[in-house]
């Protein structure tokens, strides 16, 4: 019955990214985890190891590789760009590919302004500042702000330097992570994933009428 209502809302909004097999065997799953009584996923065989190859460094240290890559989505050292928005695209997607967010960090410039470097990074770079606010009071008191990071100081990213006009080159790569990369079941919640068309955004919203969850009905639309 919910795989009926789906696939009608889907082909009514004119969906055609609906994978009606996958969307029928992601509801049968649910359904026989409820009539069991567990909602236990611990016997998955999707786990990070499918994507990443962990690594230990001789301190203990965990290092994580994206694998099953297309050579040609991976960045090389010397690879040439037109320009440094090109380049940060291309890293941008193979991020995407990987299990990761990118952000752009430090760049450096000429004396005419002219960007020469730039770093794009994982979006687990670095670490988060600690911020305060201090109150009207008079005595002056501090209040900590309570903010939300995930930055765990990882060291994955490239760097673009000009080479001459606007061509850039990939310098410096550095393809480990120090942390787990995002799974492919769980690449739509991903930020470089989280822009849905109308249309997407229409059959979540009709698919919460029929009472399937959001998280579920959103797993359905495939990018």
């Amino acid at each position: 019955m919910i795989t009926e209502d789906l696939l009608r809302i889907s082909s009514n909004q004119g969906v055609s990214s609906v994978d009606s097999s996958h969307l029928s065997r992601l509801i049968n799953d649910s359904v026989s985890d409820c009539a069991n009584g567990s909602t236990d996923h611990s016997n998955l065989t999707i786990s990070d190891d499918a994507i990443s190859k962990c690594t230990f460094t001789p301190g203990g240290r965990r290092y994580y590789v994206p694998i099953s890559i297309d050579e040609a989505c991976i960045p090389v050292v010397n690879k040439l760009f037109d320009s440094m928005e090109e380049g940060m695209e291309f890293y941008q997607a193979y991020g995407r590919l990987s299990g990761f967010n990118t952000r752009r960090s430090t760049e450096k410039t000429d004396d005419d302004a002219n960007i020469v470097s730039k770093y794009v990074v994982c979006s687990r770079a670095g670490f988060n500042e600690k911020k305060l606010i201090v109150s009207n009071k008079k005595s002056s008191q501090v209040k900590r702000r309570r903010t939300v990071s995930n930055r765990c100081g990882c060291g994955a990213k490239i760097i673009l330097r000009v080479v001459s006009g606007k061509t850039y080159r990939i310098s410096t790569f550095v393809e480990e992570h120090n942390h787990d990369l995002v799974p492919k079941s769980g690449r739509q919640f991903m930020r470089v994933n989280r822009q849905m068309s109308i249309i997407s955004r229409k059959f979540v919203f009709d698919a919460a009428n029929v009472n399937i969850g959001v998280s579920k009905s959103h797993s359905f639309v495939l990018y």
